[in-house]
């Protein structure tokens, strides 16, 4: 109570304003009845950490609870932490009082500061532990993974990310023969991801896991004669994913064919910089041994999916689900979504941008396959959505990543009235106005992402309608071409923040710096805040958004045109938030880019939008940089 009188004395306090142990000092002094505090929505992950110091402090037995530990995910006993600064300590402390004896499921996605010994006593504390995720945590070592299996023998997923076995790193050797012997001890393994991931520890996988069945390799050391070995030890492997680096040939996808028959999802997209050897003659190949295939992803792909291999594939695997061929370029043709369109009734998911597929092709697979949840497209036009409106009832994602200014608000108001379970509509630069978008704001109320960056015509009353029809919105863009357009939207983006209370990405237009401190001080959920190219900042307005609530609510972007003044300002916004500092500069020069690395943003994420001025695209580029310091 003396508390709430404090706040309501000096409401210009906030809970940002302390510092952790200060604030976990105070939390321990109201009683058990601190763990309901976890329960409330848009609570900051600064305040989460100071709830559970203070419940440790308190030596509170029931610091297991699942609520406690930020998150249940399944129906499964989970838990998941997802803090960088998370400490052996804290995890030690929690298995003595046997708050993991129960857990089924735990991320540890980027615990950056997790080490071998807490990792080894988590282990020790969770025996009937079957799914770990380590993403990201990079004091991780192989020796370290292999001394925590033996205490779990019940695994049956894990995610190593980018954790463990780097390439060329001292000792390699003897890190492959250490993730050899972990993944002789996990008899029960399903499902295994890695970022490096040599011939001889995937091998083994298949090896020793007779139970896998999803297995994702990205490493470059992979090649041919490895994929060769693993899929003739690896018979009952139903997902595979052969992308990042890895370099596929049609002996390896012929082979791959022959020693998982029963495989259901198969993919292949690479790097853009990294160009697959495979041709049609392999995936025609693998596709007659492979007639349960349910999945095919290809992204990245160009001059190698054509019509010929699509049609090969839709003639074989009549059970085909999803076909994923972003960027494959302009071997891709209407031919070949007409061949989805004849074979493929039960087709959920198209994703063809960036290729020759036109509306024409787009529109005969949405009549034909009734079934569509998701349509990602270069280009559409109104009767493209009249189709989708009229023919897939159950679509929920449609993503236009070209301008499309043929769409008008006949198009928004069939998709509207025909698909209710929209959840996410991507539409940049299209000619709709306000009654479009009331019309999807009506008919779709289930929605979470909405794109209408550069939509000119598209005013503040149609945003009041999205904020009145869609509460559950999380995602928001409305970038804008010119600084005036911006002002055609500032009422309209209030009551947004204001009303959809789940927002947590939040794109902007040029905006007065007094509406974007309003926008942050309302958004209590909000993680992810970006900027037009034309925003300009100050170092007063820095130091605004520094004293106001943006630390409290985590936010992991912020982008703007800088320079590298701002770059200095940001970081050290970013000291205040969860993740560290995360940039995303639209706009930004080449110089401001190396400074703000020379200054070491180690672990940061870099996201950079580029803006084409001739079609008003916008292409996203992320760049996950580590130990920025060493170059």
């Amino acid at each position: 109570n003396q508390l709430m009188s404090i706040e309501h004395a000096a409401p210009a306090l906030r809970l940002g304003d302390f510092q952790e142990d200060l604030l976990a000092s105070i939390l321990s002094f109201t009683g058990p009845c601190v763990r309901r505090l976890l329960r409330l929505s848009g609570v900051s992950r600064h305040f989460r950490r100071c709830v559970l110091a203070a419940l440790a402090r308190m030596g509170d037995a029931e610091l297991s609870d699942k609520a406690s530990c930020s998150g249940v995910h399944s129906k499964r006993p989970g838990c998941a932490f997802h803090e960088p600064e998370l400490q052996d300590a804290t995890l030690v402390a929690l298995v003595a009082r046997g708050a993991f004896l129960q857990l089924s499921s735990l991320s540890l996605t980027n615990c950056a500061c997790l080490t071998d010994a807490g990792l080894m006593e988590l282990a020790r504390g969770a025996p009937v532990l079957r799914a770990l995720r380590l993403q990201g945590c990079g004091k991780l070592t192989a020796r370290g993974l292999e001394q925590a299996t033996r205490c779990c023998p019940l695994l049956e997923t894990l995610h190593l990310g980018s954790s463990l076995l780097r390439p060329h790193a001292d000792g390699e050797q003897l890190e492959q023969e250490a993730l050899r012997n972990a993944l002789r001890d996990l008899p029960h393994l399903r499902a295994l991801s890695a970022r490096y991931l040599t011939d001889a520890v995937a091998v083994e996988a298949a090896r020793s896991c007779p139970q896998l069945r999803e297995l994702r390799l990205m490493d470059p050391r992979i090649t041919n004669s490895g994929i060769a070995a693993l899929a003739l030890h690896g018979s009952g492997i139903s997902r595979l994913c052969l992308g990042g680096w890895v370099g596929v040939s049609d002996a390896a996808l012929l082979a791959v064919g022959q020693g998982c028959s029963g495989l259901r999802d198969l993919g292949l997209g690479g790097f853009p910089e990294n160009r697959q050897v495979w041709t049609e003659a392999g995936l025609r190949a693998l596709a007659r041994c492979c007639p349960l295939l349910e999945a095919l992803s290809v992204d990245n792909c160009q001059g190698q999916l054509t019509d010929g291999a699509l049609e090969a594939v839709a003639r074989a695997c009549a059970h085909l689900r999803v076909v994923s061929a972003n960027r494959c370029g302009r071997t891709l043709t209407d031919a070949g979504m007409s061949a989805v369109a004849e074979h493929c009734d039960n087709l959920q998911e198209l994703r063809v941008a960036f290729t020759d597929a036109t509306d024409v092709g787009v529109q005969r697979v949405a009549e034909r396959c009734t079934q569509l949840r998701v349509v990602v497209v270069g280009r559409v036009t109104d009767a493209n959505l009249c189709v989708l409106g009229r023919s897939c009832p159950w679509l929920q994602e449609v993503h236009v990543v070209r301008r499309c200014a043929r769409l008008t608000n006949k198009g928004l108001q069939a998709l509207a009235k025909g698909c209710p379970e929209l959840r996410a509509l991507c539409v940049r630069g299209v000619a709709a106005t306000d009654l479009g978008l009331k019309a999807v704001a009506e008919g779709c109320p289930k929605l979470r992402w909405l794109d209408l960056s550069f939509c000119t015509a598209v005013t503040s009353e149609g945003l009041m309608a999205v904020a009145k029809g869609c509460p559950a919105l999380e995602i928001f863009c409305c970038l804008q071409a010119r600084e005036h357009q911006g002002c055609l939207l500032q009422a309209g983006i209030l009551e947004l923040v204001q009303k959809c209370t789940r927002l947590e990405q939040l794109s902007l237009p040029v905006l007065p710096m007094d509406l974007v401190l309003r926008v942050v001080q309302h958004g209590a959920a909000l993680t992810t805040l970006s900027f037009a190219a034309g925003q300009q900042f100050t170092r007063e307005d820095v130091e605004s958004l520094l004293l106001s609530q943006l630390p409290n609510h985590s936010c992991e972007m912020l982008g703007s045109k800088t320079n590298y003044e701002l770059f200095k300002l940001a970081q050290e916004i970013g000291k205040h938030s969860r993740q560290g500092p995360c940039l995303c500069g639209k706009g930004c020069s080449k110089i401001g880019m190396w400074a703000m690395c020379e200054d070491g943003f180690g672990g940061s994420s870099i996201g950079v939008n580029v803006l084409d001025p001739d079609e008003h695209d916008v292409t996203f580029y992320d760049y996950h940089i580590s130990n920025t310091t060493d170059g």
